[in-house]
């Protein structure tokens, strides 16, 4: 019997939104909180450079995916004025508001703004796709590669 394993894959099997989903190749840029922003939500470009909100509108710039912050006071998301991480490539975990599968396509759901799913009617286009199942209001893992 083994005692230690030597076989880890680079992605965790359960997680919380806004946490990097896998330890591969990411890019992640710096914003500023224009609106109040929960973790794994789904951002677009505020009304000034710089600056991201929730993804409230089809119409939106899609910027990315707001990560996990660990110093943060309140532990449940990102105030408004505040430093925001924004993931825009590699792999995140979000919330969704519908059940979705593996290779779905994702994407922000603005009837939620922030949160995702796999409906693309009247939402957002991300380009993400997800890359683990998950029930409505469940959390699943989105891959995203944006330039």
């Amino acid at each position: 019997m083994a005692l230690f394993t030597s076989n880890y894959g680079d992605t965790p099997d359960v997680g919380v939104p806004g946490a990097k989903a896998s330890i591969s190749f990411d890019s992640v840029e710096t914003a500023t909180a224009e609106a109040a922003i929960n973790f794994g939500d789904a951002i677009i470009a505020g009304s000034t450079p710089g600056a991201v909100i929730p993804a409230n509108s089809a119409a939106g710039k899609f910027r990315g995916i707001a990560l996990k912050e660990q110093n943060l006071v309140t532990g449940q998301g990102i105030e408004i004025g505040r430093p925001v991480s924004c993931q825009r490539k590699g792999r995140v975990f979000v919330t969704v508001t519908e059940a979705v599968a593996i290779d779905d396509a994702a994407y922000a759901n603005v009837a939620n703004p922030g949160k995702w799913c796999k409906t693309s009617t009247s939402n957002l286009v991300t380009g993400g796709t997800f890359r683990s199942a998950a029930a409505a209001n469940g959390v699943a893992i989105v891959e995203i590669n944006l330039p």
